[in-house]
């Protein structure tokens, strides 16, 4: 079962979580109708201005720094998400590898 990542309910904002033993600052931005992410893991920068789309992994498969992989549910649709919304309509989840390998397959 996918972990939330908790947000507050602002358009700009960074986070610093652990994720099965990985250090992960995560930069999650609003620039106009679109939310923008960037993801650090161990201090090394994965992702610059990743655009966030509705059940989209944020990173693309195959990354060998990062263990499991990020993505934005609409809990009430297929809209991409709103900063105004989250936590109660959007939600960011993280996927350890297996299910996000198992994510891939649907």
């Amino acid at each position: 079962m996918p972990s939330v990542i908790s947000l507050s309910a602002v358009p700009s904002q960074k986070l610093q979580v652990v994720l099965e033993d990985q250090d992960v600052e995560l930069s999650i931005l609003q620039r106009g109708n679109n939310v923008y992410a960037d993801i650090t893991v161990n201090g090394v920068v994965l992702r610059q201005g990743a655009l966030c789309i509705d059940r989209v992994p944020i990173l693309q498969p195959g990354t060998t720094a990062f263990s499991g992989n990020l993505v934005f549910v609409d809990l009430w649709g297929t809209s991409d998400p709103q900063w105004q919304e989250y936590g109660s309509r959007f939600v960011l989840l993280y996927y350890t590898a297996a299910e996000a390998e198992e994510w891939a397959s649907q």
